[in-house]
């Protein structure tokens, strides 16, 4: 993270309510271009807006639903069935008369209702399919599609499975362009689900051993994109996907459980580990197949994991990405105290396998038991899961269950490395009124953990952040050099670091930090682009910059930052209307960016005048 641009503190006190929730067909559709109508003619496209949204507002009665909201150049609507929905975005799509183009996305979801206002996942989904359509057509996810059935003969295509910004799981759409009628038949075909049968964290131990067998193997005839994480050092691609979890436990403890064990193979500095951000959107039918072509990775542990009163079950298979051949399948059935046993029996199986090819794990710093308390281990999953969505009501609610699990074990690492987390996202987010305080309670929490567990890395990078909001650029990048130290294959502890060294001026150290996190975890939060396309810009690498940035535009449609970084860059290689459209953006997102502010953040680097310079030219005040 890098403290760019403030963001207004929350200072309501709300009082918990019980949420309404109904099932609902979702619509959100979205103008194209809007920012440069609006510079272009003013006035005449408020109009055009204006006219537009209340014929939304008409067409959606006439099929039974309504127009919940807009923004500007948006509307949200809600339908009662999807056909319903369907046809409404048809004929908006078709009949308005008007000169504007629209995408629209429809999602089938559950929604939380608040007065006239819905919201949740199921409508966040909607959004992020929107920006999937065509340009005057309809996006619609899987779950429309079934539903939808053959009840609108309207041709739409298989648009494939899109990772997308803070949804945890892919998600799958279909696309139609107008005018919308069907001219094939025989579209609706559903690949058919893969099936795996296999299972057990036994398993990983031969499956581990088998990597190490075929060490010789790996840097011959392997990974040939030079773009890809493979090719770092030659290391091999490792991508523990995530266990999926049975017994009605949610997916939060198969989750955590892939984290961890993530976490012990990550321990390992000659092989490359993805992220559980890079892996997660492969919990649903996940194809190792599509793991390789996606990522490069050589090799694929998954499995299961079940917890059936104080009994245990878990199953893990590793599976060679290259040809799909299941080189190892194990089940272990034990005692659920045992849990963490089994994760030590497999990682230091897989560290003695791997002594074949690699390195020797450090093992009682990888395989200290964390916890006595099963039910702290579960509360601290629960914790990690709420974390992983970006709003203050679920960051709350993971220090919730970080303090629970503290009450149950005081002397728990990774639960007081959480609240530490928590503490973090408050300040940077702007959801504290008093945010030097809070960096403050933040900072005591993560060295109380590192107290407990000195290499736990998730605390030592929650501190690197701490220090860097407090300007402690020197303590912070001793920080995150300790992280990368523990665990080579830490995504954050990398992108932490990275920050840390650019905004300190040593730009090419930094970048190099920068690119492997983005090579561990490649759809990473929208500061790690925004730090490293600023190293690009201030090392000249400019093509680079820009490179990035279009790479990460899926994720910066909420984020000023990467857009005016974007401006300056343009700026420097004489794109003038396309400098001139990011500052459009950016000063609709945060409407008071300040350029001189956003450029004192490279004060320590010696280029703060030369990117204000550049801020200048492409149109900031």
């Amino acid at each position: 993270m890098c403290i760019i641009i403030r963001r207004a503190n929350d200072s309501v006190n709300e009082t918990p309510k019980t949420p309404k929730r109904r099932l609902a067909a979702i619509v959100h559709a979205d103008i194209i271009g809007f920012s440069a109508l609006m510079s272009a003619d003013e006035s005449g496209t408020q109009a055009a807006v204006t006219t537009v949204m209340q014929r939304a507002m008409a067409m959606a009665q006439e099929r039974g639903g309504r127009v919940v909201s807009t923004a500007g150049d948006a509307f949200l609507a809600e339908f009662p069935s999807v056909v319903d929905a369907v046809f409404f975005a048809s004929d908006f799509q078709t009949r308005r008369g008007d000169d504007l183009t629209f995408r629209i996305g429809i999602n089938l979801g559950d929604v939380i209702v608040e007065g006239d206002d819905i919201f949740g996942e199921g409508v966040n989904v909607a959004a992020r399919v929107e920006a999937l359509a065509p340009p005057g057509g309809i996006a619609i996810t899987s779950t429309v599609w079934e539903q939808l059935g053959n009840r609108a003969d309207i041709g739409f295509e298989n648009g494939g499975t899109h990772r997308v910004k803070n949804i945890p799981t892919p998600v799958r759409i279909f696309t139609a362009t107008p005018p919308f009628r069907s001219a094939v038949s025989g579209t609706r075909s559903v690949e058919p689900v893969r099936k795996r049968i296999g299972v057990l964290i036994v398993a990983i131990v031969a499956v581990v051993g088998l990597v190490g067998f075929l060490w010789p193997d790996l840097t011959s005839r392997f990974y040939r994109d030079a773009s890809s994480p493979a090719e770092i050092e030659g290391r091999p691609v490792l991508a523990v996907l995530p266990f999926r979890t049975q017994g009605g436990n949610g997916t939060y403890f198969g989750d955590g459980f892939t984290e961890d064990l993530i976490l012990h193979l990550g321990r390992f500095p000659d092989i490359l580990v993805l992220s559980w951000n890079a892996v997660a959107p492969f919990r649903v039918n996940a194809d190792p197949a599509e793991v390789r072509e996606q990522y490069n990775a050589r090799y694929v542990i998954d499995g299961s994991i079940r917890r059936s009163g104080e009994r245990l079950r878990v199953t893990v298979q590793l599976t060679d990405a290259r040809d799909g051949l299941l080189l190892w399948s194990e089940r272990y059935e034990t005692a659920a105290a045992e849990l963490f046993d089994v994760q030590d029996r497999i990682a230091g199986a897989a560290a003695g396998s791997l002594a074949l090819g690699v390195v020797r794990l450090e093992e009682k710093a990888a395989l200290d038991r964390p916890t006595e308390e099963l039910d702290a281990y579960d509360l601290v999953l629960r914790g990690r899961d709420a974390l992983r969505n970006v709003d203050r009501a679920s960051n709350l609610a993971a220090r919730d269950y970080f303090n629970a699990a503290l009450e149950l074990d005081p002397r728990y690492a990774d639960a007081r490395a959480g609240l530490a987390w928590t503490f973090t996202n408050e300040a940077w987010w702007g959801w504290s009124e008093w945010p030097s305080q809070t960096i403050e309670t933040g900072v005591r929490h993560a060295r109380d953990a590192l107290n407990i567990a000195p290499r736990n890395t998730t605390a030592l990078s929650a501190l690197t952040e701490l220090y860097w909001m407090q300007h402690e650029l020197k303590a912070a990048s001793e920080v995150c050099s300790r992280a990368v130290e523990a665990n080579p294959n830490d995504a954050r502890a990398h992108a932490s670091c990275g920050g840390v060294l650019i905004f300190s001026g040593q730009l090419e150290e930094g970048i190099a930090h920068g690119e492997l996190a983005l090579r561990l975890d490649p759809a990473p939060t929208t500061w790690l682009f925004t730090n490293l396309s600023i190293g690009y810009f201030m090392t000249g690498r400019y093509e680079d910059a820009v490179a990035l940035l279009s790479r990460s535009s899926d994720v910066m449609n909420e984020d000023p930052a990467p857009h005016a970084v974007l401006a300056a860059t343009y700026a420097r290689l004489g794109r003038m209307e396309a400098a001139r459209v990011e500052v459009a953006e950016t000063l609709r997102l945060s409407p008071f960016f300040d350029a001189s502010v956003f450029a004192g953040n490279l004060a320590a680097t010696g280029y703060e005048e030369a990117f204000l310079d550049a801020l200048h030219k492409a149109g900031f005040d």
